[in-house]
């Protein structure tokens, strides 16, 4: 656990540098995309340390989770179907290996979400599932 106790003296340390807001940014921007880790690790630091610039933070986290998550978005848009309908080989590789994810459950799946689109991505911002999961299946489901 030694590797996790040096990441987080490193971004203790970033926090107080001069590039504590830009690594604030694309941790925020990657996190929306898929996990590397928590940017909340450095965005806490970062406020404790300059208490009259959270505001200033905090719409520097959400600008950067936004784009990411519309990044997201199109990563799974783009990656599921082809333009000319077919599945692309991503998605035959889940349909071949996932066991119990077949073209069936995948249909099965896309009319909840023709159903509920709007509603499923709004309550997944209110459970504990990881964010890219919710971006990326609304880019495959073309919510």
């Amino acid at each position: 656990m030694w590797y996790l106790r040096r990441l987080f003296e490193w971004i203790i340390e970033k926090a107080h540098s001069r590039y504590g807001v830009a690594i604030l940014f694309i941790a925020a921007f990657f996190e929306s995309v898929f996990s590397v880790f928590p940017f909340m690790l450095l965005f806490i630091p970062l406020i404790i340390a300059n208490l009259d610039r959270a505001m200033f933070y905090g719409k520097v986290a959400a600008i950067g989770g936004i784009l990411g998550a519309t990044v997201g978005y199109f990563i799974g848009y783009f990656a599921w179907v082809d333009a000319s309908g077919d599945y692309t080989a991503i998605a035959r590789f889940f349909f071949d290996h996932l066991p119990g994810f077949s073209v069936a459950a995948y249909q099965s799946i896309q009319g909840l979400f023709d159903k509920w689109g709007a509603l499923l991505v709004f309550a997944a911002g209110f459970v504990p599932i990881p964010f890219e999961l919710v971006t990326i299946s609304s880019g495959v489901f073309d919510v």
